[in-house]
């Protein structure tokens, strides 16, 4: 269990950094003109969601919340960037890339720890749930791995990228 006064920091500073990203305009409501203003917002989204996974990561093994916490900020990741147009990214950059391969990190780990609970309890409901809920972080892998690479032709660090993420993702497979 992490020292008390520590893990109530990082939930008070997380909190912050909720509130703080719930104020923001959801990106399917930007202009389509001035892309620079689509790129500011989605990035502005992309780092307090990547925030919250470094913030949580290091408690996900013993805190039930943390690990909901790292989760949750994937996935708000992921959606996100869901609902934009490819061309609609700009903002592609090593940053970009670096916190595409975070949050493609927090779902290979949610595999890695699923097999391994899966290997150690000997119950079938179990199994076949876990088998479920791999099945869907792997998907949400692949689609970053997808987006990396599509990403990948107007920046190069994204193009390494995404060889990375596929590596770490066979390598839990």
């Amino acid at each position: 269990t992490p020292q008390p006064a520590l893990y109530a920091s990082v939930l008070s500073f997380a909190s912050v950094i909720a509130n703080f990203s719930h104020t923001l305009t959801p990106v399917t409501d930007l202009p389509t003109e001035g892309p620079h203003t689509a790129s500011k917002r989605l990035m502005s989204r992309a780092l307090a969601r990547a925030s919250l996974i470094l913030l949580h990561r290091n408690f996900r093994g013993r805190e039930q919340r943390s690990r909901e916490a790292c989760l949750g900020a994937a996935d708000e990741a992921l959606r996100v960037l869901g609902e934009l147009e490819v061309g609609r990214i700009y903002c592609v950059d090593a940053l970009f890339a670096y916190l595409l391969g975070m949050v493609a990190q927090v779902y290979i780990d949610e595999i890695a720890d699923a097999k391994a609970l899966t290997a150690a309890v000997d119950q079938p409901l179990y199994a076949s749930y876990s088998a479920l809920q791999v099945d869907t972080l792997a998907t949400s892998v692949r689609r970053i791995i997808a987006l990396l690479t599509v990403l990948g032709i107007k920046c190069k660090v994204m193009a390494r990228k995404a060889p990375e993420v596929q590596q770490a993702f066979t390598a839990v497979l």
